[in-house]
């Protein structure tokens, strides 16, 4: 009998390439009207009134799980960092608008967004969207969480 937290032999991260780690799996989600009856390609899906849900575990490593919340840290850093120079500025420009702290705020999470883009596109790592049974999915009518 297997140990159940040995990691399967054929089972590598999707991100990366490295063996994966079933416990850094990521748990997809993915949406479709009620009574639709679409392919599920053997993943269970939960049935409501007011839509169906296909949850897909996405393969990945324990150091691809930490570098996605990285990209968290960044997008969260990158609000302040926008929403304080926006206070500052208003500071020292009196004439600016009151929600100059909002409007920073946005341009720091865009910038945050450009920067954790760059870094993606420079690591290699594949996006978790791009797993061929998500992709699968989506051609069939499934789509992500509005």
């Amino acid at each position: 009998m297997t140990d159940p937290s040995e990691k399967p032999k054929d089972e590598e991260c999707w991100q990366c390439g490295a063996p994966a780690d079933p416990r850094c799996a990521y748990r997809l989600s993915l949406v479709a009207r009620p009574g639709r009856e679409l392919e599920t390609m053997g993943y269970p899906v939960t049935r409501r009134i007011s839509q169906d849900t296909i949850r897909i575990p996405v393969p990945r490593c324990a150091a691809c799980k930490a570098w996605n919340r990285l990209s968290y840290a960044l997008l969260l850093l990158g609000l302040m960092a926008g929403a304080l120079a926006g206070a500052i500025a208003r500071l020292i420009w009196p004439n600016l608008t009151d929600g100059s702290a909002a409007i920073g705020a946005v341009l720091g999470c865009a910038l945050a967004i450009v920067a954790i883009a760059w870094r993606r596109r420079r690591s290699g790592r594949r996006s978790l969207g791009a797993y061929p049974p998500v992709v699968e999915l989506r051609k069939v009518g499934w789509s992500y969480p509005s």
